[in-house]
């Protein structure tokens, strides 16, 4: 698996999570933050 494989399904479950957390659970949870960090670095090694 490479970075671009990692971006897309991390891009999946990203958008997945985010159709079901409310905004109080993400600031609650930062885990969605450090998810669209790590896309962003994935993104930005290719």
């Amino acid at each position: 698996m490479n970075n671009t494989d990692r971006v897309e399904v991390l891009w999946q479950l990203y958008q997945q999570l985010d159709a079901v957390i409310t905004s109080e659970e993400m600031e609650t949870y930062p885990f969605m933050t450090h998810l669209a960090d790590l896309i962003s670095d994935l993104e930005d090694e290719e």
